[in-house]
C-alpha cells in the first residue's frame, strides 16, 4: 500500500513539475517576444520596411506555436486524446478561451458593434453566456464520464453504438464548416494586412494546424493555445491601451469607453448615427440572443475540452477560468468600433477630397473603403465618383463613406495613424485566433472519426497504437480537404456568401447536439429512441428549414437587425423545438432505459462515486 502511495506521489509530483516546466517555457517566449517587439519599434523608427516587420512578428509568433507543441508530444493513447485528463482548471481555461474567441469572434464582434450600434447587444452576451451555460448544465458531467468523446459519452449513456455513429456525424457536419470559416478568414487577414498571397496563408494555416496537433493532440494544443491566447490578448488590447491612453489618460481601454462614445456624440450632434451604425435605433433581439447562446453551448471543439480537465470540478472552474479570459476581449471589442467611427469623423468628415487621410486611399486599394459608391483608390477617383470631378471643391460627408466591417479591426492602427509593428502584431493575433480554432476543430474531427468510426464501429479489437496512428493520419486529409474548399470559395472573393455554411453548422450543432445532451445528464428517463429522434428530427428540421430558402414565409425568417444570414434563426429555433419533441415522445413511447444507465446518470451527477477505471472507454 505504501509503495502504490509513493507512486501515485511520484506520478503527481512529475506531472506538477511538467506543469511548471511548460509555464516557464511560456513565460520565457512570452519575455523574449516582447523584447522582440521593443526593437521592431526601434528597428521601425530607424525605417525598416513593413514587410520586415510583418514577416519578423509572423514567422515567430508561429514558430512559437509549433515549439510549444512539439515539447508536449505524446505516444499515449489518453494523453493525445484527453491529455490524460491532468489539465489544471487556469491552463485549461486559457485554451478554451482561445479557442472560443476564433477568428470569427476576433473579427467580427467589433465589424458586427460597428455596422449595428447597440442593436448588437444578442452577440456580446451570447459570446459570455455561451460559456456559462456549458459550465452548468455540461462540464462536470462530462469529465466525471471518463469518456475520450462526445459520441463516445452517448454511447456510454445509452449502451448503443449507433446514438454515437449519429452523434459523429452531427459533429463533423457542424466543425468541417467551421474549420472552413477559419481558413476563409486566415486568407482575408493575409491578402490584406500581411504580404502573403491568401491561398498560401489557407494552406499554410492547415499545414500549422496539423503540426500543432500531430505529436501531442490535445496535450500538445493546449500548450499551444496557451500562447496563442496570450499573442491574441496582448494584439487585441495594446494597440486600444495607446489611443485610450492618448484620448482619455486611460491604461485600460474599457474605462476610456464613455469618453470615446461622449466624443462622437458631440461631433454627430443630432444628425443621424455615426459611421456604420445605421441599425443602432433597433431594440434588443431576444430570438437572436437565445439562439446564439444554444448555439455556442452546443460546440462541440470547445464541450471536448471539459473531457481534459483533471477532475470535475476542475472542469467547471475551466469555464469560468474561460470566461475570465475571454471577457478582456469581448468588453474591449466596441473600442474599435468606438475609435475607427471617431477617426473617420475626424479624418473625413467636411474635408475636401485632396485632403483625405492616406489610410483612406490605402484601404481604398484593397477594396475595404468607399466613397460614394465606389472604392477609394485615388483622389481622381474619389472626384470621378461623387459626381463633378473637382477634387479641391468636393466636401465629403459620413453618408458617402463606408468602411468594410471586415477592416474595423486589422484597420484600426492604420486609420489612427499607429505604428506599423502595432499594425503587424495585430494581424498576428488575428492569425493566432484563426488558427486556435482550426487545430482544435480539425482534432475534435480527427479524433471523433478514429475513436467512434474507427474504433467503436469498423475495428474494436484495435490496439492502442493502431488508434494512435489512425488518429493522426486523418488530420492530413481532413485538413487538406477543408483547405481546398476553402481555397475555392476565396476565390469568388465574397466573404459573407462563403461564410454561409458556417452559420448553418451553428444550427446543426444547437438542433442535433443540445437536446440529447440535456437529455442524456438531466432526464434519467431518455433512452436511446428517444436519443437517436432527437438528433435525427433536430438536424432534419435544420436542413429543411435552411434549404427552404424564401420559399416558406417562417416565423422570425428576419429575425431582427442583426447578420444572421441563410435563415439560422428559424433553423435554430424550430430544429431545437423538433429534437426535444422527439426525444421526449421517442423516450416516452418506448421501453424505459435500463438500470446500468439510469446508475451511469447519477454517478455522472455525482451520486456515487465513478469507476475505478476512468478511461474504461479507452
Amino acid at each position: 500500500m505504501a509503495e502504490t502511495d509513493l507512486a501515485g506521489v511520484s506520478a503527481e509530483d512529475g506531472a506538477a513539475s511538467r506543469v511548471r516546466g511548460r509555464v516557464l517555457f511560456h513565460v520565457a517566449l512570452a519575455t523574449s517576444f516582447a523584447f522582440m517587439l521593443f526593437a521592431l519599434l526601434v528597428l521601425e523608427r530607424l525605417g525598416l520596411p513593413q514587410v520586415l516587420i510583418s514577416l519578423a512578428i509572423i514567422s515567430v509568433s508561429l514558430i512559437v506555436f509549433v515549439v510549444a507543441s512539439l515539447v508536449a508530444a505524446t505516444m499515449r493513447l489518453t494523453d493525445y486524446f484527453v491529455a490524460a485528463r491532468q489539465l489544471p482548471s487556469l491552463h485549461n481555461g486559457m485554451a478554451m478561451a482561445s479557442d472560443w474567441i476564433s477568428g470569427s469572434l476576433f473579427l467580427g464582434l467589433a465589424a458586427v458593434l460597428y455596422t449595428q450600434g447597440a442593436s448588437a447587444t444578442p452577440y456580446v452576451v451570447a459570446s459570455c453566456a455561451g460559456l456559462v451555460l456549458m459550465a452548468v448544465l455540461f462540464a462536470p458531467y462530462l469529465n466525471r464520464s471518463g469518456a475520450l468523446t462526445l459520441p463516445d459519452f452517448l454511447t456510454t449513456r445509452f449502451s448503443h453504438r449507433a446514438v454515437g455513429g449519429i452523434a459523429m456525424a452531427v459533429i463533423v457536419a457542424t466543425a468541417l464548416p467551421l474549420l472552413a470559416a477559419q481558413f476563409i478568414l486566415t486568407g482575408f487577414i493575409a491578402a490584406n494586412f500581411l504580404p502573403l498571397a491568401r491561398e498560401t496563408a489557407i494552406v499554410g494555416t492547415a499545414s500549422l494546424a496539423v503540426i500543432i496537433a500531430l505529436l501531442g493532440g490535445m496535450r500538445a494544443l493546449t500548450w499551444s493555445q496557451i500562447a496563442q491566447y496570450i499573442l491574441i490578448a496582448v494584439a487585441f488590447l495594446l494597440p486600444l491601451a495607446v489611443l485610450s491612453m492618448g484620448s482619455d489618460g486611460q491604461p485600460v481601454p474599457q474605462f476610456a469607453l464613455a469618453t470615446v462614445l461622449s466624443e462622437i456624440g458631440r461631433i454627430v450632434g443630432s444628425d443621424g448615427p455615426a459611421a456604420g451604425a445605421t441599425a443602432a435605433q433597433g431594440g434588443f433581439d431576444l430570438p437572436i440572443m437565445l439562439c446564439l447562446i444554444l448555439a455556442s453551448a452546443s460546440l462541440p471543439h470547445i464541450l471536448t475540452r471539459f473531457l481534459a480537465a483533471a477532475s470535475p470540478s476542475q472542469a467547471r472552474r475551466s469555464a469560468a477560468w474561460g470566461l475570465g479570459f475571454v471577457v478582456p476581449i469581448v468588453t474591449a471589442a466596441p473600442l474599435f468600433a468606438a475609435f475607427v467611427t471617431l477617426e473617420i469623423l475626424l479624418g473625413i468628415d467636411g474635408a475636401s477630397i485632396d485632403m483625405v487621410p492616406d489610410w483612406v486611399i490605402e484601404l481604398g486599394s484593397k477594396g475595404l473603403f468607399t466613397i460614394c459608391g465606389a472604392p477609394a483608390i485615388s483622389a481622381e477617383a474619389i472626384a470621378q465618383a461623387c459626381g463633378d470631378g473637382t477634387i479641391t471643391q468636393t466636401t465629403l460627408a459620413m453618408s458617402d463613406v463606408s468602411l468594410d466591417p471586415r477592416a474595423v479591426v486589422l484597420g484600426l492602427p492604420a486609420i489612427a495613424g499607429m505604428s506599423m509593428t502595432l499594425e503587424a502584431l495585430l494581424a498576428a493575433g488575428a492569425v493566432a485566433a484563426t488558427l486556435s480554432s482550426a487545430a482544435s476543430l480539425l482534432l475534435t474531427v480527427a479524433n471523433t472519426l478514429c475513436h467512434d468510426g474507427f474504433h467503436k464501429l469498423l475495428a474494436p479489437r484495435a490496439p492502442a497504437a493502431a488508434r494512435l496512428f489512425m488518429a493522426r493520419i486523418l488530420l492530413i486529409p481532413i485538413a487538406a480537404l477543408t483547405a481546398y474548399v476553402a481555397q475555392q470559395a476565396v476565390q469568388a472573393n465574397a466573404l459573407p456568401a462563403n461564410l454561409l455554411p458556417a452559420f448553418w453548422a451553428l444550427a446543426i450543432a444547437a438542433s442535433g447536439l443540445f437536446p440529447v445532451l440535456v437529455g442524456a445528464i438531466w432526464w434519467k428517463r431518455t433512452n436511446m429512441s428517444g436519443a437517436v429522434a432527437a438528433m435525427f428530427c433536430g438536424v432534419t428540421v435544420a436542413i429543411v428549414v435552411l434549404a427552404t430558402g424564401g420559399a416558406v414565409d417562417l416565423p422570425f425568417a428576419d429575425a431582427g437587425m442583426l447578420p444572421l444570414p441563410g435563415r439560422t434563426v428559424p433553423a435554430i429555433l424550430f430544429g431545437l423545438l423538433a429534437g426535444v419533441c422527439a426525444l421526449v415522445a421517442g423516450s416516452l413511447v418506448t421501453s424505459p432505459p435500463s438500470q446500468e444507465a439510469r446508475d451511469f446518470v447519477t454517478m455522472i451527477r455525482g451520486g456515487t462515486k465513478p469507476p475505478t477505471a476512468r478511461d474504461r472507454a479507452v
